[in-house]
């Protein structure tokens, strides 16, 4: 499923998707039939239980976008269970290690490039679908590494050269707060970081992808000329408050 991603960036175009941090399904299948390429449930900093995931994921398949979740950690509990609910790619948060990152490959791959335990569960259809689920989940399934400590922009380089890992997902508010400036992202340190990502992306053919919390066509379009290829374009909340105050704004001029 996720494939289509990687096809429609290879082909040199940039993939957007939508972001639900509200735990909402309605506002998942909203985004996914608004025609977003996927729709990423917050499993991190969001409410949502692994149920809440099976039924995200059904929502955003529903229209055809492809259901995506940033994990709670790195840890196995997190993607297995996660990648078992049935989304088809991973974003991965808080790296700071190369064998922090190869471990995050062997959990969500199957062998013989992974140690992903195989059970009846909801990706899979509860078993109706084992055999097709099993052949393409190795190469299919999207992993991203979160960009946001310190160490794992030293390691940048590294780390994209790691097999099974198809780009980075920047965060520059966690990525300002490694470095010891808070919410300073124009920081001269975390510009230049983010630089070096960008242009390791381009030369390793692999994903490089932020989220744009400002979603104006000026911001949209700086992200794209530094080489964001898969931007996640605001979010389900701000969706809602910036349409609310659009109409209010109307509303209240014809008055």
């Amino acid at each position: 499923m996720a494939m289509r991603i990687k096809e429609k960036i290879a082909e040199g175009q940039v993939s957007f998707g939508g972001w639900d941090i509200m735990n909402s399904i309605a506002a998942a299948e909203i985004m996914s039939a608004a025609g977003f390429d996927w729709v990423v449930a917050d499993v991190e900093h969001g409410s949502a239980s692994i149920k809440d995931v099976e039924n995200f994921t059904r929502a955003v398949k529903m229209h055809g976008a492809i259901p995506m979740a940033r994990v709670f950690d790195h840890s196995a509990y997190s993607i297995r269970r996660v990648l078992d609910a049935g989304v088809a790619g991973i974003i991965v948060p808080m790296i700071s290690s190369i064998e922090e990152v190869k471990e995050i490959v062997r959990l969500a791959k199957y062998p013989p490039l992974g140690k992903r335990g195989v059970g009846l569960s909801a990706s899979s259809v509860y078993g109706l679908e084992l055999n097709q689920y099993l052949e393409k989940a190795n190469e299919d399934i999207l992993i991203l590494a979160m960009l946001e400590t310190k160490d794992a922009a030293e390691r940048i380089e590294d780390i994209l050269q790691i097999p099974g890992i198809d780009g980075i997902f920047v965060g520059p508010m966690d990525l300002s707060a490694s470095y010891g400036c808070m919410g300073d992202t124009n920081n001269e340190r975390i510009v230049a970081a983010l630089e070096k990502a960008q242009s390791l992306c381009k030369k390793y053919n692999k994903i490089c992808g932020m989220h744009v919390l400002n979603a104006e066509k000026e911001t949209i379009e700086n992200a794209i000329a530094k080489g964001f290829n898969f931007l996640a374009l605001y979010h389900d909340a701000g969706f809602i408050a910036s349409g609310a105050k659009n109409i209010l704004r109307i509303a209240e001029h014809i008055n």
